[in-house]
């Protein structure tokens, strides 16, 4: 019975992981209109963390005195900590919580005299605020600070998140998530004076919250020259920014939770556009599944579009040449061709045969061809085919070159799996008086590697190229003769570079250091997200969503 019991709850367990990991890999940045390009995700729970160490660092946060006609409040706050929304459709409204540790308040009579002291300990006192942006100007140390741990060269602006008091509700305050520790107020009239007091003290243009640092959530980067920041990724620092709240849903729910205890999960999006494209029409994302799964920090998501077509599968290379770039090399590399073919035979039987061959884009004779002629064609949301164009036929010969290449990938894997084959073949009927021949060759190279994402000890990220240590070894030669081919103007029996000989040839001349160079340090700081006091969130556990997006769990360390 004991065992049965066992079975079951790991069962269940086993479903609900699996719900959590499902519901990630739904996740798309996509809306009607278009596309965002990147979005990095910031729990409730890391942002309350940002504010727990703001009041760390900052003992005027704790704080809280004002005097005014109303009143005096004298008090000591513990911490201040924020719940996301998401239930509302304000996604740019948050809840602020004051948790107060020690304190008295006094109330002003009609007559102006002071009453009995009110204990507010352990009061906690909630409203609405607006959170907003600013840029850090470049002439101040705090932006210096910020450049060092960003890790990032280059021209940008360092964008700040902040609490911004200049929109607080504090007169409407959240009375049903406020508690006074059992006080009864007097009347409304002794409740509205105290709210009077907060209100002084959230006064952005008096109080000690005019200063955009002290309500700081986090920073981020925005930058009008994309290749000066990232030269070998310029299509991942954004050009810029903006800002919503975003739910969380568990497995089996259909509505969030919200609040300090259960709305933990829900999150906060830097949605970002790169390249100086404009954002789609509409002004939010609406849900689609978990960015970050449950307890988690934060999670960037890299963009189909702009992972892989703008990025990986780009038409030309990264300085600017007609060279395909990146992932179009390998069948820029790889392709089998065929140039004229010319059979002469002489009045003696004797032939000629001048016809041009090869696999690559090394052999002077090569076709010249565009770099859009090596594209990958996207067939799901997961797979992309290069086909090279169709054999060709003629009436007493055929010289097809053929190539079939495939990339895909499997959803919540971090492995790019990319190969195919190149395929060479001759037929030749050949008759002269009283006889016949017929002649066929055939040559095909296989090959099948893997580009794996993976996190670095320094938290960044890169894309690494498994290769073997000869490179030669990536492939594989199959040559199936039914009789020595070559192209030959010597007649029959001479044999000069083959079919095979091509092959052999086209192997050692294939040469991937450019996109293993280029793979492994495109993404090391791309998308980088800061907490205050600098610390930065590192990445881990790099995956692919069910949409071909690329998520990337972040962290970050105290």
């Amino acid at each position: 019975m004991s065992s049965y019991a066992s079975s079951s709850f790991e069962g269940n367990g086993a479903i609900q992981a699996q719900d959590e990991q499902s519901r990630r890999l739904q996740t798309s940045l996509r809306t009607q209109s278009g596309t965002f390009d990147q979005a990095v995700a910031v729990s409730q729970k890391s942002l309350n963390d940002a504010l727990y160490y703001l009041f760390d660092q900052y003992e005027e946060l704790r704080s809280i005195k004002v005097r005014s006609f109303v009143g005096e409040l004298d008090a000591t706050m513990q911490y201040s900590e924020i719940s996301l929304p998401v239930n509302e459709n304000n996604y740019s409204t948050v809840v602020f919580y004051c948790h107060f540790e020690t304190g008295s308040l006094r109330l002003k009579d009609d007559e102006g005299k002071l009453g009995d002291n009110i204990d507010v300990a352990d009061w906690r006192f909630a409203f609405d605020v607006d959170f907003g942006s600013i840029d850090v100007p470049s002439n101040t140390s705090e932006y210096q600070d910020l450049k060092k741990k960003l890790s990032h060269p280059g021209e940008y602006d360092i964008r700040r998140l902040f609490l911004d008091f200049k929109t607080n509700k504090i007169n409407h305050f959240k009375e049903k998530l406020s508690d006074f520790n059992g006080h009864n107020w007097k009347d409304d009239d002794e409740k509205l004076k105290f709210v009077f007091l907060m209100s002084a003290w959230g006064n952005s243009d008096q109080s000690v919250m005019k200063d955009e640092k002290l309500s700081t959530l986090g920073y981020a980067i925005s930058t009008n020259r994309p290749q000066s920041v990232n030269p070998l990724g310029p299509t991942f620092p954004p050009t810029s920014l903006k800002h919503q709240h975003y739910k969380y849903l568990a497995p089996g729910k259909d509505t969030p939770e919200v609040g300090l205890e259960k709305g933990g999960n829900n999150m906060l999006l830097y949605l970002e556009m790169t390249q100086n494209r404009s954002f789609p029409q509409e002004d939010i994302l609406t849900y689609s599944g978990n960015f970050c799964a449950a307890n988690m920090e934060a999670t960037t998501c890299i963009s189909h579009d702009n992972f892989w077509d703008a990025y990986l599968l780009r038409n030309t290379a990264l300085d600017g040449s007609e060279l395909p770039g990146l992932l179009r090399e390998f069948n820029y590399q790889l392709y089998a061709w065929q140039g004229d073919l010319e059979l002469t035979v002489g009045n003696d039987g004797s032939y000629e045969l001048d016809w041009s061959f090869g696999i690559g884009h090394n052999s002077p004779e090569a076709p010249k061809n565009s770099a859009s002629h090596y594209a990958w064609t996207r067939t799901s949301a997961t797979n992309w085919d290069f086909k090279w164009p169709p054999p060709q036929s003629h009436a007493d010969w055929t010289s097809p070159a053929e190539t079939v290449n495939k990339l895909s990938i499997n959803p919540g894997d971090n492995k790019i799996l990319i190969g195919g084959y190149s395929k060479l073949w001759i037929k030749l009927h050949h008759w002269f008086i009283g006889s016949e021949d017929w002649h066929e060759g055939s040559v095909t190279v296989t090959w099948n590697t893997e580009i794996e994402m993976k996190s670095v000890k320094e938290g960044g990220l890169e894309m690494q190229l498994k290769m073997p240590t000869n490179p030669k070894d990536l492939f594989k030669i199959d040559y199936t003769p039914k009789s020595v081919f070559s192209s030959s103007k010597e007649g029959p029996g001479m044999v000069v570079p083959d079919l095979k000989s091509a092959a052999e040839d086209a192997i050692t001349k294939v040469d991937f250091n450019t996109v293993t160079t280029t793979l492994q340090n495109s993404l090391k700081s791309s998308a980088r997200f800061v907490l205050p006091g600098g610390r930065v969130f590192h990445y881990k556990d790099p995956i692919f969503n069910d949409n071909g997006d690329l998520l990337v769990e972040g962290f970050y360390k105290n």
